[in-house]
């Protein structure tokens, strides 16, 4: 016990400023406390009717006529009071009779009307058919158990000094007596401390929680900060080892105007960041006394927790809760005030080395802003294709919208909603990167960047990717840009092409458009079968624009469309593929124009193949041409085209 008491009183019970045991100590508006007379002698030396709290410096409005108006600091006259009745410490003096003006010394204390007792008050109370009902405990049995809330000297309304505060004003905020509830609380909401305590002490617990985690963030803003002024030490070092090494390499060619200039760049570097660290120095010390007041704060209010019986806490509620709101509504800068940018700029020719080159020479400490750069394609397609390359110009510009004229940045650009690949980013070292990529499926391209770690708003880009038919494999012509494929040869010679990409997941669909320039009647559809199929030698043909028999058989103009697998691919075919989720149909008189639509969901191994309504019947009514569906197990497909006529188009006129 004595050595419990013997710490609070080294840690709690000494006045900052007089540097002695508290003497009716007050509380200002920030909870700092101090001896009324010291305040007093505060206001003395100021010049107007303010004055700034010791320790953290608020300026609090107070004067010598109203610092009596400022609330006693109850837990530290509690602990006063549980000392006085120790001899741990030569502070401690008798206790005397607070009933009677004997100045005896006190054997006894009423725990009811919160007053000390000498031998002949003691007698009194314990007679009085009034007070003898009242707790009484001697000064041995106090000092045995000396609880602080025992001792607490009953807080009285400092208008009715005989009434005991019992009783708390919701509408003013305030604990006040009964007779305070009749002449000024009159018609306001009211209610017993122990009625209203429980959710008062949750409102104030709740505030405090809020101060605490700002003062956690002004605690990593601290550390942070520090290893920010460490990351600029470093920065300052590496600069300056970059300049030595850049000058050094370049020898005497310039003579004394090199050394001078490689000196001057030294000394801006060495200017550029001690001046950031002087600045970082200067946002710690703010932060410090930030978390210094929120320190403050917190330990009152869970002192007075502690300590202070619900009346007591009642009564500080209002001036606990101004510090706490203020304290936590306060927006710290916790980042650095400061870039930690700092960049050696070479001039871009050094074939000659001459006094105009070394003034091309700088060190600056500009940064990039991300939200001011840009970034554009740098071709000028209106669709993009899978498979080709291409690249983003990315201008970098710093907060004044002025373009650097150094590179370094760290650039992370991002592609989603097409699998693109060979993603490569080229700093130009003249505040401009090049980024570069091969788009692999269609879809819409979605482009994003960041900059050092924050995005660059302004970079976004959308890009359609549509792919084509591909001249890579197969026969047949090839036009508008890869939309067209067209027969070659005679008649019946057989052509094919793949789609320049493959579809590995996803639904995706694409239209083509079917043409034939030559009308042909009385035609039948060939009979053959859906297993590999191509020409070795023309021996059907049309003649005239008209079937040509051979063998006896009538072929017609026609064409397949669907999908292949990418293994028959991989593995080098050239003349024939397996058509196992290919259409063939037919172009017939007057069909030409139409368009069949291909569905392909490789999550489900689904192809459906749509004939378009190609004629209006009598009754109104389109109808609507014939579907194939197929079924596959392929992981990675490729569509397919062919015809088997030169006068035969197929056109790809919509892929997704």
């Amino acid at each position: 016990m004595a050595e419990s008491l013997r710490y609070e009183v080294d840690e709690n019970l000494t006045c900052s400023l007089c540097l002695e045991a508290f003497t009716n100590p007050k509380v200002l508006p920030c909870l700092h406390s101090y001896c009324h007379d010291c305040i007093v002698n505060l206001t003395k030396s100021a010049e107007s009717k303010t004055i700034n709290c010791p320790d953290c410096q608020l300026v609090v409005e107070v004067d010598e006529n109203t610092i009596s108006k400022l609330p006693s600091n109850f837990f530290l006259n509690n602990l006063l009071a549980t000392l006085s009745l120790t001899n741990d410490k030569p502070i401690s003096k008798n206790v005397l009779c607070d009933s009677c003006d004997s100045e005896d010394t006190a054997e006894s204390r009423c725990n009811d009307c919160g007053i000390y007792l000498c031998q002949y008050c003691t007698e009194f109370h314990k007679r009085s058919r009034l007070l003898k009902h009242h707790e009484l405990l001697t000064v041995e049995e106090l000092k045995s158990s000396p609880g602080q809330l025992k001792i607490a000297e009953k807080m009285r309304c400092y208008k009715h000094k005989k009434e005991i505060i019992q009783l708390f004003c919701k509408t003013c905020q305030t604990t006040t007596c009964r007779n305070c509830i009749i002449t000024d609380h009159h018609q306001h909401e009211y209610a017993f401390v122990e009625e209203v305590a429980l959710e008062e002490k949750q409102h104030l617990q709740q505030n405090l929680d809020e101060v605490k985690q700002r003062k956690s963030r002004v605690v990593q803003g601290i550390i942070d900060l520090k290893e920010f002024n460490k990351t600029l030490e470093t920065k300052k070092i590496s600069t300056i080892s970059e300049i030595n090494h850049h000058f050094d390499e370049l020898g005497k060619s310039v003579g004394e105007s090199l050394e001078r200039r490689k000196n001057e760049m030294v000394k801006k570097a060495t200017s550029l960041a001690n001046s950031k660290q002087m600045q970082i120095c200067a946002q710690i010390e703010v932060l410090k006394l930030t978390s210094a007041s929120c320190d403050s704060s917190v330990e009152f209010t869970e002192q007075a927790f502690k300590n202070g019986d619900d009346v007591q806490i009642l009564s500080m509620e209002k001036y606990i809760l101004q510090s706490l709101e203020r304290l936590k509504t306060v927006k710290d800068q916790t980042k650095p005030c400061v870039p930690e940018n700092m960049a050696f700029i070479v001039p871009s020719s050094l074939q000659e080395i001459n006094r105009k080159h070394l003034d091309d020479y700088d060190v600056s400490d500009t940064a990039v802003s991300p939200e001011n750069c840009t970034a554009s394609f740098n071709q000028d397609d209106v669709m993009f294709s899978p498979g080709k390359q291409y690249s983003i110009a990315l201008i970098c510009f710093d907060i004044n919208n002025e373009k650097l004229n150094y590179g370094g940045q760290k650039v992370e650009p991002s592609f989603t909603r097409v699998d693109v690949s060979d993603v490569a980013v080229c700093d130009n070292k003249d505040g401009s990167h090049t980024i570069s990529f091969r788009p692999r499926q269609c879809g819409t391209l979605k482009f994003e960047v960041s900059i050092n770690g924050k995005p660059a708003a302004n970079c976004f880009l959308t890009k359609q990717v549509n792919w084509i038919i591909s001249d890579e494999y197969g026969k047949g012509f090839i036009t508008d840009g890869g939309l067209t494929l067209k027969g070659e040869g005679c008649a019946c010679e057989y052509c094919w092409r793949l789609g320049q990409c493959y579809f590995e997941s996803g639904v995706h669909t694409w239209k083509v458009q079917l043409d034939h320039s030559r009308s042909q009647d009385h035609l039948r559809v060939t009979k053959r079968a859906h297993s590999t199929f191509y020409f070795k030698n023309s021996e059907d043909v049309f003649v005239d624009n008209q079937p040509h028999l051979f063998g006896g058989k009538t072929y017609i103009p026609g064409f397949e469309v669907g999908i292949v697998d990418c293994k028959e691919i991989d593995s080098g075919i050239k003349y024939k593929v397996q058509r196992e989720c290919v259409y063939l149909g037919s172009l017939r008189n007057g069909n030409s124009h139409q368009v069949i639509t291909l569905r392909l969901d490789m999550d489900s191994g689904t192809l459906n193949i749509i004939q378009n309504p190609s004629m209006l019947h009598e009754d109104g009514f389109f109808q609507f041409g014939k579907v194939a569906s197929y079924s596959f197990t392929s992981r990675r497909v490729s569509p397919f085209f062919a015809c088997w006529s030169p006068e035969t188009t197929l056109r790809l006129i919509e892929s997704s």
